[in-house]
């Protein structure tokens, strides 16, 4: 198995807390048997202390938040200019992936 790294970007909004929970539990389940690296990169306007508390409930996933009150294209721009890895996976704050999403790749 090849050990890729992979950007997740979700695109969110303050609100949709118990949305992004459950999207990250999903994405923390997928990474288990994932030999790579997720990186998360969170691209909305959620308060700092919203983004603390996700961040110290999911320590092992590495989350990085860009504020930002920007539509969603503009958003996508933003994740692609601070992505980092060759592969970057999109996905809906209001989605959860499935827990062997990370081994297709």
């Amino acid at each position: 198995m090849n050990n890729i790294h992979m950007t997740v970007a979700i695109i969110t909004q303050e609100g949709r807390i118990d949305l992004l929970h459950n999207l990250l539990k999903s994405i923390s389940t997928a990474t288990k048997e994932f030999s790579g690296n997720i990186y998360i990169l969170i691209i909305g306007d959620y308060s700092q202390n919203n983004m603390f508390l996700l961040q110290s409930q999911y320590k092992l996933l590495n989350i990085n938040h860009l504020y930002t009150t920007k539509g969603v294209p503009e958003c996508r721009d933003i994740a692609i200019r601070n992505c980092r890895t060759k592969w970057i996976y999109f996905v809906d704050d209001d989605c959860v992936v499935d827990s062997h999403i990370f081994l297709e790749y």
